[in-house]
């Protein structure tokens, strides 16, 4: 279910940057988070997507980002990275939930 869920969330937010729009909200975002909810048998809000950040981040250190950049090299120019993808996602999330908190 969640890999289901983050197709379409990658796809999503492949169309919004494609497009020029920033993921900070919006139907990207929110299939991204409830794709985690979901999975994790819960609802997105806002107490999800704080919860949300640590494990996100877990996925996000020097190897895998060096990894992505390398792996870039292996798509078509224009066709949609995943782990990209995923990165802005994760990086939206966290700016809301940072703004949230303000």
């Amino acid at each position: 279910m969640l890999y289901e869920g983050l197709a379409e969330a990658y796809a999503l937010a492949s169309s919004e940057l494609a497009a020029g729009r920033a993921l900070r909200e919006g139907t990207a975002l929110d299939c991204f988070v409830g794709a985690y909810a979901h999975a994790r048998g819960t609802v997105d809000s806002p107490g999800f997507r704080r919860g949300l950040l640590p494990l996100l981040a877990r996925s996000e250190g020097p190897v895998i980002t060096r990894y992505w950049k390398l792996a870039t090299g292996l798509f078509a120019p224009g066709e949609p990275v995943l782990g990209a993808l995923h990165h802005h996602l994760s990086v939206a999330l966290r700016a809301q939930v940072e703004a949230g908190a303000r």
